[in-house]
């Protein structure tokens, strides 16, 4: 959830990163997906909502959320 409560990111071992606006948690609306390397376990977002962290079975990848209806593909760190 990013620290503004407007944005849930939701692991899913079959199709990633999923983004949706949670502004009205009562009618959540799907926005984007992040296709990451593998399986994700885990994600932390940066205390700015800018950037989210993402640990994979044997990646560690970053990508920039500052716009989650527009996001890029992670970046994976060796």
């Amino acid at each position: 959830l990013s620290n503004d409560n407007q944005f849930a990111y939701v692991s899913s071992t079959r199709y990633g990163m999923l983004v949706y606006d949670v502004s009205d948690p009562a009618r959540p609306v799907y926005l984007n997906q992040l296709i990451s390397s593998g399986v994700t376990l885990s994600s932390v977002i940066s205390s700015d909502d800018q950037m989210l962290y993402i640990a994979d079975y044997d990646h560690f990848s970053i990508a920039n959320v500052s716009n989650p209806q527009g996001l890029p593909h992670p970046a994976s760190v060796p």
